[in-house]
């Protein structure tokens, strides 16, 4: 590990520390002010915000960058908040927490399942928790947290994510991308059950394995496409969704696309939608992280 990268790891326990703390002893009603304030003040993030900022500056000119990247802050200090609090979602959370831009998808997706592609805001654990509690049976596709560098600094809260998260998946779990087997025969019968995969595929890729690569602000994206060739082998339907503040309220973008075989359009369709969604709300994407790596179009 980078001696940034630890930096980052050692500034991450802290916060979460510090966080669970005090939603154990704080009142309901005071928790967002303290944790959007303390979150600022001590995010990790803050080591990376040099490459953030002028990350969002460079694909979105014009823009109050420090306006955008305090937004963002905070939208990750209240995925901290909602993380902590897990295990105490329900139906009154839901209905007073979050919001669906386009219902009729939502019931499309529960009615018929298959597979979910969203992206890296920051919420996509939480949306998963929020489909579960509408009655869908999810299960996602990620990476197990024994493969992060970071582990050995915040391991027993990345385990916490996942074990907390998964209690409202309604039988649906994680399924973790280092077993690639189970990962095979755990999606088919997902989609043969006609349950919900839910998959995150914004990163790039190294060029070697790209089968397919999409557009996102004059940048190329190679990403992993095997749970999206699976769903189109399968023939199951795929929506895509984006779960971020807006309002006060996390708020679901989500829409079905056309049926189709071409692994290259859902993949053009996948990052037009997150452009889309970044134009709307800048601060929804945590990928600004890693954006100046992605390679740019000729």
């Amino acid at each position: 590990m980078t001696a940034e990268l630890v930096r980052f790891a050692k500034k991450y326990s802290r916060l979460l520390y510090i966080f669970n703390s005090f939603v154990t002893v704080a009142p309901a009603y005071f928790r967002p002010a303290f944790i959007f304030a303390l979150g600022r003040f001590l995010s990790p993030f803050k080591v990376y915000s040099k490459k953030i900022t002028h990350a969002i500056c460079s694909a979105l000119p014009g823009h109050d960058t420090g306006y955008v990247w305090r937004r963002w802050l905070d939208s990750h200090g209240r995925f901290v908040l909602d993380f902590l609090m897990y295990r105490k979602l329900d139906t009154v959370w839901l209905k007073n927490k979050f919001s669906c831009s386009d219902q009729p998808a939502l019931d499309a997706l529960r009615k018929s399942g298959g597979l979910l592609l969203t992206y890296h805001t920051h919420h996509q654990n939480t949306l998963c928790c929020a489909l579960g509690l509408q009655g869908i049976k999810v299960s996602a596709v990620a990476a197990s947290p024994h493969d992060s560098p970071l582990f050995p600094y915040i391991g027993t809260w990345a385990t916490k994510v996942n074990v907390d998260s998964a209690r409202h998946f309604n039988g649906g779990d994680y399924i973790f991308t280092n077993n690639l087997r189970y990962l095979l025969n755990t999606t088919q019968k997902c989609f043969a059950s006609g349950d919900v995969v839910v998959s995150l595929c914004d990163f790039h890729q190294p060029k070697a394995e790209c089968v397919a690569s999409g557009r996102l602000f004059g940048r190329c994206v190679s990403p992993p496409t095997g749970v999206i060739e699976m769903a189109l082998k399968h023939k199951v339907p795929i929506f895509l969704a984006l779960l971020a503040p807006t309002d006060g309220k996390l708020c679901l973008q989500i829409e079905r696309l056309a049926e189709s075989n071409d692994l290259n359009a859902v993949v053009a369709q996948y990052f037009c939608f997150l452009e889309l969604n970044i134009r709307a709300n800048p601060a929804c994407w945590q990928g600004w992280e890693w954006f100046e790596d992605l390679p740019k179009t000729l």
